[in-house]
């Protein structure tokens, strides 16, 4: 594959040098006099002939099945199988007692070095086979295992020299692999290196600190060699090393806060390296629009995060280290967003991750109310950010987060602003609901006076970000802002007051949709004044009431007139619709009939006198509504009252003389038949005209 890559080049430096030629064109020879110099003459500047096409590099010769067995496989399998037998040659030495422990050591030791001295003598000088690439890689493995040998098996090297050892075999892999262009010996030496502690078994406070530095060391390399894979796997080792040795070790808070920091910084390191160099030109160089994409390596900051967050509340005092680690994540997010080489997207993703945590930390240290308020008050950044990237000014933003300078951008920080505000508003509404105010608390009385704040000031914090933002943000944060206020004044309010409460709400949303000509206002005041009837029904006057009566028909009356009053009123409002303010006065006019009716079932009692005048009731309101129909020529009013003729003539003929006494039968039958008589001679006297 090398002496592919070396022909194809030379191929090219030769087109390269004949276009030249072409170029400069036939050279003229220089006549020299002996005596005297020769006249310079000006040489007329060649004319630029036009562009030629580039030429296409030559294919690679396309390997079959015959080399990869007879060169690759041929060579990795004679490598294993030298490998194998030096392994079964000291186990067979060991068994029978021919070799010591020194001598084993050191036969080990010298096959190894043999063997990558040869593959590199041959690599260099000779050949540039796959065996002697073989041959090497075979030796540096056989170091790494000598190493293993003498150190935690036979004691027979100190473990800080065995460690130095593996570190030099590592240097020697690295070497070999950005040379030779062979990223197998970046495997074996990198990896080797950073698994020497656990397998040399020096996992101790001087094995962190040569993790540590080795890590370092490997992230330089892997970064300039964006060895992706390597990479990802070099991260899980190390981590799995420092993180085991944390949490069995037991350390004190200095060592445990230095151990995290350093491989934090490290992991972050790692991730940044990557996205700082990144294959690509700079997004200045090729125009605002142009912009490089995050690499996957964004999720080894989530990873190095959890980690971070979850040891140190485990093994030190939570708060302090949560708020440390959340003010170092906003910091570099804040201070990554102004680096025009990392993308926007990596540097809102290390701001949200602490912002994330600051939101545990706060969790951690505050409860009730004031973590209510806490939750909420942070969403205001957020909804200014929104607002900020959909048209509104951004000067604030533009310092703190620095100008984005393509939509793309721009559409990075709407994500965060959306996310943010969602977020944020969410886990305030959810302590609210859960832990503060909850639903139940609406069928009971009054709740305690920190659940009202809480519900108070998720409210006043909806509506101050609905401020910030623009439609249709605005409307959405209007109607959360809205529903508060409704939850509030359930929890502070019972009975009567609460759905004169909302009938009052109702009235000021449709005087202000009236006034503004806000239709989303006057759909509020709707939504207000359908609570009251709800809560007036379901609570003061249920449907039971129609056949039982009511417990307490003053405060009945009182709330059921107040919703009829309020969707009445509301009607007015400008709500877009034509059919509304009909739909609107139909409902005031039932919730009237409803609270005459249990009024009247209350009144005369609900098995004798109450169910007759309930029958005249609805025929009295059905004649005159259909009369009013026929005055006015209202068609839909005319098939109302049709409507509620037949629920009439149902409920006497089947309810009446099945549970009236018998002169109740007959008042319930003959007042029905007058009143019916009644409106079909009006229907005729005034019949509409087809």
């Amino acid at each position: 594959m090398v002496e592919d890559r070396i022909a194809a080049l030379e191929e090219r430096a030769n087109t390269l040098e004949r276009r030249l030629r072409r170029l400069e064109g036939p050279a003229t020879p220089v006549v020299v006099a002996p005596s005297y110099p020769p006249p310079v003459t000006p040489r007329p500047r060649p004319v630029a002939a036009a562009p030629q096409p580039r030429p296409a590099a030559p294919p690679k010769p396309a390997r079959d099945i015959e080399d990869y067995l007879g060169g690759s496989v041929l060579a990795w399998l004679g490598g294993f199988a030298v490998l194998a037998g030096l392994a079964f040659l000291l186990t067979m030495a060991i068994s029978r007692g021919w070799l010591g422990e020194g001598a084993r050591t050191l036969l080990a030791g010298g096959l190894s070095l043999a063997l990558l001295g040869v593959g590199v003598w041959l690599r260099e000088h000779r050949d540039r086979t796959e065996a002697a690439v073989v041959a090497a890689a075979v030796g540096l493995a056989g170091l790494f295992g000598t190493l293993v040998v003498a150190g935690p098996v036979y004691e027979l090297v100190p473990r800080p020299l065995a460690l130095f050892g593996a570190f030099a075999a590592g240097a020697v892999g690295v070497t070999l692999a950005i040379r030779w262009r062979a990223q197998v010996y970046g495997w074996l030496g990198l990896l080797g290196a950073l698994t020497a502690p656990v397998a040399l078994g020096a996992l101790d406070n001087g094995g962190i600190v040569f993790l540590a530095v080795a890590f370092a060391a490997t992230i330089a390399v892997l970064v300039w060699q964006r060895w992706t894979a390597l990479a990802v796997a070099a991260f899980t080792v190390t981590t799995l090393q420092w993180v085991g040795w944390l949490v069995f070790e037991g350390l004190g808070d200095p060592a445990t806060i230095v151990t995290l920091t350093v491989f934090g910084v490290l992991s972050a390191a790692l991730a940044l390296g990557f996205e700082l160099n990144r294959p690509g030109l700079h997004p200045v160089a090729i125009g605002p629009r142009a912009r490089l994409r995050p690499h996957p390596f964004a999720i080894v900051l989530v990873i190095s995060a959890a980690l971070l967050a979850i040891l140190g509340w485990e093994l030190l005092d939570g708060e302090p280290w949560l708020v440390a680690l959340a003010v170092a994540h906003i910091a570099a997010g804040i201070a990554a967003a102004h680096v025009r080489r990392i993308s926007r997207e990596v540097s809102v993703g290390i701001l949200a991750i602490g912002i994330v945590l600051a939101d545990l930390a706060f969790a951690s240290m505050a409860t009730g109310l004031p973590l209510v308020v806490g939750w909420a008050l942070s969403a205001l950044p957020f909804a200014a950010l929104l607002g900020a990237r959909t048209g509104g000014s951004s000067r604030i933003f533009d310092r703190i987060l620095g100008r984005p300078d393509d939509e793309s951008a721009e559409r990075v920080d709407k994500v965060l602003a959306i996310a943010g505000l969602l977020g944020q508003m969410t886990l305030a509404a959810g302590q609210t609901l859960i832990f503060d105010a909850r639903p139940e608390a609406l069928a009971g009385p009054a709740a305690p006076t920190s659940a009202l704040l809480a519900a108070a000031a998720f409210a006043v914090v909806a509506w101050a970000s609905a401020r910030l933002v623009r439609h249709p943000w605005r409307t959405g944060l209007d109607a959360v802002a809205l529903a508060s206020v409704a939850h509030l004044t359930g929890l502070a309010l019972e009975g009567a007051a609460l759905t004169a409460m909302f009938a009052a709400q109702a009235l000021a949303l449709g005087e202000l949709a009236r006034r503004r000509q806000d239709r989303y206002a006057a759909w509020a005041a709707v939504a207000f004044a359908g609570l009251g009837v709800v809560h007036a029904i379901g609570t003061l006057a249920t449907p039971e009431a129609l056949f039982y009566g009511l417990d307490a028909p003053l405060a009945a009356a009182a709330a059921l007139g107040a919703s009829a009053i309020a969707l009445a009123l509301v009607a007015r409002a400008p709500f877009g619709i034509p059919e509304a303010p009909r739909v609107l006065g139909t409902a005031a006019a039932l919730t009237a009939l409803y609270l005459g009716s249990v009024e009247v079932v209350t009144l005369g009692g609900p098995e004798t006198t109450g169910q007759t005048l309930l029958s005249v009731l609805w025929a009295v309101t059905a004649v005159a509504a259909l009369i009013r129909g026929l005055l006015v020529d209202d068609r839909p009013l005319r098939r109302a009252a049709l409507v509620l003729i037949a629920v009439t003539a149902t409920k006497v003929f089947l309810y009446d003389l099945s549970a009236l006494d018998s002169m109740y039968r007959v008042g319930s039958l003959i007042g029905f038949g007058i009143l019916l008589l009644f409106g079909a001679f009006a229907y005729q006297r005034v019949r509409p005209v087809a």
